[in-house]
């Protein structure tokens, strides 16, 4: 729970239910084009103001990921979207009776859209107590739950400009309301309404999801524990129909490069089911092998070369710890391997300009972080591979991989510096991207002072670019920007070379972000002074706090075929003791890691499950 008392009218919160999301800043006010209710990217609701609920009247505000509550002298407003449904509920509790004028304004338009000329009709059912607003795109109903409504037609629209940016929005008529405590809900076409008795089994459902999530980690470390806590229950507030979203409030599609950097994150946290539905998802929307890098309703775009290896890395960690063998029936990973071996010269990946994540400069050649990718993924193609008997493809990749790394030693490093290509000349600079080669490496300490100096490090932690390389724009998004997933990579690049200090402190910026911009969420990137430049609530973001403790802290790796946890715990000086709750196919079971007298031990509450260290 968080609980905000300073700075609110600068920090906003996201309310999820899975079907689309509500925006909103903690001071109770919708500052921006992007605040209000959501149905997948479809925008509904522009604000609605309670009169003597006013913005500086707001004393505190209390989030817990489920629901949200302002606290003003005497008076408590809760939001909350039950999961799996879009509809927004708000209870006012007064005290005592007291009657209001609540102001609803509508702005029913698609994300690209700003200016709109739709006409909207109004229909108002006295009986049932509810108002329908609509436009020829989609319709939102005002409905009261508990309390008095009375209601005067006195629509009218008007154009405003949320953080500076023009928008127009209708206003329906004079909604008043009366009670000592009143209910309402906001709800997109088509969806269903709920009733007061409902509502409540939906809180108590939260509590229950709330008290799974916080079980899955205990830590000597209050922070780490909260921050793996947190980034989990983040992480399914991005869920959108059984996939999920990139970033809140702006990247409302489906991300193939974004969502398979982050799907371990989901196998951490148990959810095989839904990590199963997102593979298979992506798989179904391939071409010739090549995995889809963003899809927006019908529109599907093939512009990534990492979504497909990254696509591998998740299939085989996914099988491992499920044990779903019968996967590799529905999806042919053989010819994900036949289209990036399509894409190979001289031993390396090739990619067009867009291809990588670095999709705002032209990058077109064989990135370093492409080629680290490819070795990984050749690495986990030879796991599924020997899992399924093929003996030949097996020897025959383990020595593709072997290949693949000396070409990536001889192309990229220079006395023990790596460097990449990523200008629009096609000439080597230095950016953070060797961080992803060294992610699978005990690194050197030469090979890591680089990205340890001053040169490429701002306030929010590791940056895009060297500040001594030409290019560098400390504004610049993928110049020089500071981003949560490149952070991630940094504590990866650390704790795998056992400097457990510096992992931490490249970990603990991601989790100080949480109290941070977007309330509970991390961000996407910010300046060299700390300004948030992109989404509040980014996944790989959040994704990247989880794996870094499961992968690289603890070491952790599941092997359900043959009922093994590997492990090869690197513990800071402050973390004593990790209790982790973990599935393996269908077994939940507790693993524990404590440290004693310097000496690292580790233990399980199954003795089904056996414990290497490696």
């Amino acid at each position: 729970m968080y609980l905000i008392k300073e700075n609110k009218d600068k920090k906003y919160l996201v309310l999820s239910g899975n079907k689309g999301f509500y925006l909103r800043y903690l001071d109770n006010g919708f500052k921006t084009k992007w605040t209000g209710l959501w149905k997948d990217s479809v925008k509904y609701l522009e604000y609605f103001a309670v009169k003597g609920l006013e913005e500086e009247k707001c004393i505190k505000t209390e989030y817990t990921y489920g629901k949200a509550v302002y606290y003003y002298k005497g008076i408590t407003e809760t939001n909350l979207i039950p999961k799996n449904k879009t509809g927004l509920y708000i209870k006012l509790e007064f005290g005592k009776e007291k009657q209001t004028e609540i102001e609803l304004a509508l702005n029913i338009r698609k994300r690209e859209e700003n200016l709109t000329k739709r006409k909207y009709k109004i229909k108002f059912n006295k009986k049932k107590k509810e108002i329908k607003i609509s436009n020829e795109l989609s319709a939102l109903t005002f409905f009261l739950i508990k309390g008095e409504l009375n209601f005067q037609e006195q629509s009218y629209e008007k154009i405003h400009f949320p953080s500076d940016e023009k928008q127009n929005c209708f206003i329906p008529g004079k909604i008043s309301v009366k009670g000592k405590e009143i209910i309402f809900g906001l709800i997109p076409e088509k969806e269903k309404k709920l009733n007061k008795r409902e509502i409540e089994k939906e809180l108590k459902k939260q509590k229950i999801q709330n008290k799974k999530t916080e079980e899955l980690i205990k830590c000597s470390s209050k922070e780490i524990e909260k921050g793996f806590i947190n980034s989990v229950k983040a992480v399914e507030l991005l869920e959108n129909n059984g996939n999920f979203f990139a970033g809140y409030p702006w990247f409302l599609q489906y991300w193939g490069r974004d969502n398979l950097w982050s799907l371990n994150a989901l196998i951490s946290a148990g959810k095989f089911e839904l990590t199963e539905k997102v593979l298979l998802y992506f798989w179904k929307k391939n071409s010739n092998g090549k995995i889809p890098n963003f899809i927006d309703g019908k529109k599907v775009l093939f512009n990534s070369i990492d979504a497909s290896l990254l696509f591998l890395i998740s299939l085989q960690n996914y099988v491992f710890a499920s044990g779903n063998k019968k996967i590799l029936k529905k999806i042919k990973y053989t010819e994900v391997l036949d289209f990036l071996k399509s894409r190979e010269e001289n031993k390396l990946i090739f990619h067009e300009g867009n291809e990588t994540w670095m999709d705002s400069i032209e990058r077109k050649g064989k990135a370093i972080e492409i080629q680290a990718l490819y070795l990984k993924a050749l690495h986990c193609a030879r796991n599924l591979m020997k899992l399924e008997g093929k003996e030949k493809e097996v020897h025959l990749t383990e020595k593709k991989a072997v290949n693949l790394n000396r070409k990536i030693i001889e192309e990229f490093e220079v006395n023990g510096v790596y460097r990449d290509l990523v200008n629009e000349k096609n000439e080597f600079i230095k950016t953070c991207n060797p961080l992803v080669y060294l992610m699978g490496k005990k690194a050197e300490e030469k090979e890591i002072a680089l990205f340890e100096s001053e040169e490429f490090n701002g306030l929010k932690g590791i940056l895009t670019r060297s500040k001594k390389e030409q290019g560098f724009d400390s504004e610049g998004y993928h110049t020089g920007l500071s981003w949560s997933l490149i952070n991630g990579w940094m504590s990866c690049v650390e704790f795998k070379a056992e400097k457990t200090k510096k992992g931490l402190f490249y970990l603990q910026k991601l989790i100080e972000d949480l109290n941070q911009d977007c309330i509970g969420g991390i961000g996407e990137c910010w300046s060299l002074d700390g300004k948030l430049k992109g989404c509040g609530m980014q996944l790989w973001g959040n994704a990247f706090v989880i794996k870094i403790i499961d992968e690289f802290m603890l070491g952790i790796k599941i092997n359900e075929f043959e009922k093994k946890v590997f492990l090869k715990p690197q513990l800071p000086e402050k973390i004593n003791l990790i209790k982790r709750k973990i599935r393996i196919g269908n077994t939940w079971f507790e693993l524990i890691v404590e440290r004693k007298k310097r000496k690292v031990s580790a233990k399980t509450d199954n003795k089904k499950i056996k414990i290497e260290f490696y």
